[in-house]
């Protein structure tokens, strides 16, 4: 794998990261909401996605740090 390929991978992982942290940040604000049905289930929803993103992020990460493009 190329430096600047890498190096893309890399920046693409921090920014998964930033996403998640975010969206769980927001998800969890919605959460005060649960007694609206409507905002429990969509932040739980978020919390998911926020899961799968930084998965993603970490899966980025090993792939790189092994020399990996897959």
């Amino acid at each position: 794998m190329s430096g600047d390929s890498r190096k893309n991978q890399q920046r693409i992982a921090e920014m998964l990261r930033g996403v998640a942290l975010d969206m769980g940040a927001i998800a969890n604000m919605m959460g005060r909401y649960a007694g609206q049905e409507e905002w429990a289930k969509h932040s739980s929803e978020l919390r998911s996605a926020a899961s799968m993103a930084m998965q993603w992020a970490y899966e980025i990460e090993s792939m790189t740090s092994l020399g990996g493009t897959s």
